[in-house]
């Protein structure tokens, strides 16, 4: 996961890290997810990844069975952030082959508060 300039995190994937000469600060190729999510069933939520001729009103697109096919000819939206941006990492899995939607699993310590609210 990776945050943006108001502090919200948002999950990403990292593709790749790298290290420019007579720096010392070390950066990160990432493919990021729209700012939008919904909870899906009780331990995990929806997401979009980012691409740049697909809109995020198509978002609902994944309950249908359209969202498989809008990838084709898609160009995904990486940026480059420096290494101290990703505050954590998560379980993020393909809702389907080749489609921008991805599940992310909470985490495990997490889990009983979905159930039930430990006061």
């Amino acid at each position: 996961m990776s945050v943006n300039a108001d502090s919200t995190q948002v999950p990403c994937q990292l593709m790749c890290m790298f290290h420019i000469p007579d720096e010392i600060q070390l950066y990160c190729v990432i493919h990021s997810c729209h700012y939008k999510t919904e909870k899906v069933p009780v331990l995990s939520s929806m997401w979009m990844k980012e691409y740049h001729d697909i809109s995020v009103q198509r978002f609902k697109e994944y309950k249908t069975t359209q969202h498989t096919s809008i990838l084709e000819g898609q160009n995904p939206k990486y940026c480059i952030v420096e290494t101290e941006s990703i505050v954590n990492h998560c379980l993020f899995i393909p809702y389907h082959a080749s489609s921008c939607f991805f599940l992310l699993l909470k985490d495990s310590e997490d889990w009983s508060n979905e159930f039930h609210t430990i006061p």
